[in-house]
């Protein structure tokens, strides 16, 4: 059983996420210019790591799970119409690319693991972003008429024994 942190690691792990959240990840967000800075680079001189996050890659599996929350979130915050299918190919392929890109390597956490946050993301992502039916306008018309004509017996107290 793990003994209860302390405040000095807490703040200690909080401070090693905020370094590590984005890993050595590529400026995603910075896409464009990193292919017109490519684009326009004649002699060859600029690499990858010029694009790259400076942070370190994760060192635990709690750092690892925070990185990942921010991209999934990310990625998912930019559907347009984030369905359940739609939200597990971002969430699954956000994870492979991080894998691919070696941002995992550092940390213990396992394919297991892996699956097992990616259902997790989905699953709480999904419950986000669910659509709520719409009541049919004449479901709601009858309800108000039923009010008007019996009263509002939900809003009322409970009897009193």
């Amino acid at each position: 059983m793990a003994l209860p942190a302390t405040r000095e690691q807490l703040l200690l792990l909080r401070q090693q996420m905020e370094a590590v959240r984005r890993g050595k990840a590529l400026l995603e967000r910075k896409r464009d210019a990193l292919l017109r800075a490519l684009e326009e680079d004649r002699e060859g001189t600029l690499s990858e790591d010029t694009f790259r996050y400076e942070g370190p890659k994760p060192q635990s599996k709690e750092v690892a799970l925070v990185m990942l929350a921010d991209s999934v979130e990310a990625g998912v915050r930019s559907l347009q119409d984030p369905t359940p299918d739609k939200i597990k190919n971002m969430v699954r392929r956000i994870i492979q690319d991080k894998l691919n890109d070696g941002q995992l390597e550092s940390c213990d956490l396992t394919f297991k693991d892996l699956d097992v946050i990616a259902n997790s993301f989905c699953t709480s992502l999904e419950g986000l972003y669910h659509k709520r039916i719409e009541y049919p306008e004449r479901i709601v018309r009858e309800f108000e008429k039923r009010r008007e004509k019996h009263g509002d017996h939900d809003n009322q107290p409970a009897e009193q024994d």
